[in-house]
Formats: C-alpha cells, structure tokens, sequence
C-alpha cells in the first residue's frame, strides 16, 4: 500500500485544479497553445498536435502545480503563469510532492509536464532548469527508489472481484450497484484470461458471456483455427473463462435484477459502451496492487 493512497482525497495536499478552475489567463495562453496555427503565424504552438491523452496528463499536471499554489496562497490570477515559477516555490512544490508520498519517478514526470505546459504558454521562455536544476537532470539529482509493495496473485484478484460483484447485490441504488458490479466482473476476468481492453470492452452477456447449464462461459466472437475452442460456441472462441460457481452465481442474480454488468456505467449513471469501462477495471485491479 503507498503512502499517497492513505492521504484522504480531500486532503488540500492533493488538490488539483480542473482546467475550468484555472486562472483566466492561464486558461487563455494554454488555450492558444493548444490550437493549430494559421498558415502565416509564426508563434510556436507545441501543443497543437497532441493526442488526447498527452493534452490529459498535462492538463492534471499542471493542475495540480495550481493546486499547491492555490492550497499555500500564492496563486495570483493577475501575474502570467511564467511568473509565479520562482526557485522557493518549487523547492516548496518538491517537498509536498514528497510529503505525500509520491515515488520519485511520478516526481519526475510531474515536473516534466509542468515544463512543457509552461512551454505552451510561454514559449519564449526558458524552463529547462525545472528538470535539469545546477545543470543535472532531475532524475541524477533524487534517489529513484522503487517502492516495494506486495503483488497479489490472479487468485487473490479473481475473489475480489467475485467480492465486489456480490457484494454490489445488495447496495442500495441502481447506479452504485452497476457500477461496482461491472467492475468486479471486469476484474474478475481480467484476473482469470487477462483478455485486451478491445475484446474487455465488446463484451455482452448473452453473446460473448454465455450460460452453458449452472455455469457462464465466455466467448470471443472472433473465430479461431482450433476445432476445440470451437465447440458449442457456433464457431467462436470459448477459451477465456470459465466462471467459477460464486461468479455464475453472481451473474445469475445480476440477471434477475435486469442489470447489465457488462455495459459500461458512469457514477452519474449513464450507460454506454467503449474501452472507458475495461480501462476502469484494469486501474481498479491495478490500484488492488498497490
């Protein structure tokens, strides 16, 4: 278990900004930096070609550098974003970061990111002493320490994720009760066949989780060479599972409440499809090895 994880989330210390909390002009350079540029400007923009994901980690980045100064009262709404980067505060950003417990090498990356989202704002400016300070890399300059920690066994994984499924039985609550049923289901097989978010994510019960008398089978609707994967599918894969007895069992009851486990659930309660719900289930299992 790392330390940061028994930090309460509500603990000022990990405060982060979203971006619509984000000053305005914060906002508005990073915005600029962000869009692609005409055929005659001239400005760098380094953030125009990113993909989704890089634009998500270091908006969270960022974010949470904002935090910090918003959490020790020298967030100032008025000054440009390269102006409140000075030496005492981050030496002071640096002791927080390790105070809660994050590893050295989310240090790292964390401060990468804060460099390359003051780069969009403020191209001309200067950043590399963020990463590279006196002239050595961040990296050269703290201990790199791997953390140990215990990793469960796919068994351990696989029961507590039948756990969750029936427990999540009797939550009160439509959407809570999905929620937490999908993710024990997803889990549950990730642990047994540790399938592809792809494949996680197309599954359906009934079409690729498939009852075969007291006991749930699941199936790949992509067909295979072998004739023995083959059988009683039509034609399709069957290898990934079989469900244990306290799994079909889950299932089943899951079935009678007309709930779809498989079906992607947001805690709003939205249901939808698409890899955000296997995504979910492996960061839950891999939270489990922490």
């Amino acid at each position: 278990m790392s330390i940061f994880s028994e930090i309460p989330r509500d603990d000022p210390r990990r405060r982060v900004l979203r971006r619509c909390e984000w000053p305005a002009i914060d906002e508005r350079l990073f915005a600029h930096g962000c869009t692609p540029a005409y055929v005659f400007d001239e400005d760098a923009r380094l953030g125009a070609e990113w993909a989704e994901p890089t634009l998500k980690k270091v908006v969270g980045s960022y974010g949470r550098w904002l935090g910090f100064l918003a959490e020790t009262g020298e967030l100032d709404p008025d000054i440009h974003p390269a102006d409140r980067v000075i030496a005492p505060r981050v030496r002071g950003y640096l002791a927080l970061l390790r105070e809660v417990g994050l590893s050295d090498f989310s240090i790292v990356g964390l401060f990468a990111d804060l460099r390359t989202a003051l780069r969009v704002m403020a191209p001309e400016r200067d950043f590399a002493w963020l990463t590279n300070p006196c002239g050595a890399s961040l990296r050269s300059r703290l201990p790199m320490k791997r953390r140990d920690f215990e990793v469960p066994t796919s068994l351990i994984l696989y029961e507590w994720g039948v756990e969750l499924m029936l427990g999540a039985l009797d939550l009160r609550g439509d959407v809570r009760r999905r929620v937490q049923y999908r993710d024990g289901l997803l889990i549950a097989i990730f642990a047994a066949r540790a399938r592809r978010h792809r494949a996680m994510a197309g599954l359906r019960l009934g079409r690729e989780v498939i009852r075969h008398g007291d006991a749930y089978r699941g199936s790949s609707s992509r067909p295979t060479s072998s004739r023995a994967a083959r059988s009683e599918t039509n034609g399709t894969s069957s290898r990934f599972l079989p469900h244990s007895p306290p799994t079909s069992t889950a299932i089943s009851r899951s079935s009678a409440r007309n709930c779809s486990p498989a079906r992607y659930t947001t805690r709003s309660g939205s249901t939808g499809t698409g890899r955000r719900s296997a995504t979910a289930a492996s960061t839950s299992a891999s939270a489990g090895c922490q």
